[in-house]
């Protein structure tokens, strides 16, 4: 199940397929570490919001989460924790997110799975109309 909550358009600067592109990764890889739990336990949240000057969005998910040595290195080119996975995904998307100033991360959430976070600055026209 997915769930969106509290979600809305928070314009930014960058291009919307290559966004799209770091969703739907994120999206993959939480249904990925939902595979071995049971299907009431599944879970996705995808929620967006403004935070002064930056538009932020999670993707959560209800899995195991992400062990501490995995949180050093995830981003890394050609790690994955997956059999068949290049560990390109999340590399890229670092990438992606980076080029139009923005930071991803990952964190664990206590006892409830992981959750990713996307950091882009607002569109310059929405700072000019509602100021922080």
């Amino acid at each position: 199940m997915v769930q969106l909550l509290y979600t809305y358009s928070v314009p930014v600067m960058a291009d919307s397929i290559q966004l799209e592109q770091v969703l739907l990764n994120l999206l993959s890889n939480a249904m990925d570490a939902l595979a071995d739990e049971p299907s009431m336990k599944r879970h996705i949240i995808v929620h967006t919001r403004r935070e002064g000057g930056k538009a932020i969005l999670e993707v959560r998910d209800t899995g195991r989460g992400i062990t501490p040595e995995i949180l050093e290195v995830l981003f890394h080119p050609f790690f994955s924790t997956k059999e068949h996975g290049m560990g390109l995904g999340l590399s890229i998307c670092q990438t992606i997110v980076e080029q139009y100033g923005g930071l991803i991360s990952a964190e664990n959430i206590l006892a409830s799975g992981a959750c990713f976070r996307i950091e882009l600055p607002l569109s310059l026209n929405v700072e000019r109309r509602h100021p922080s």
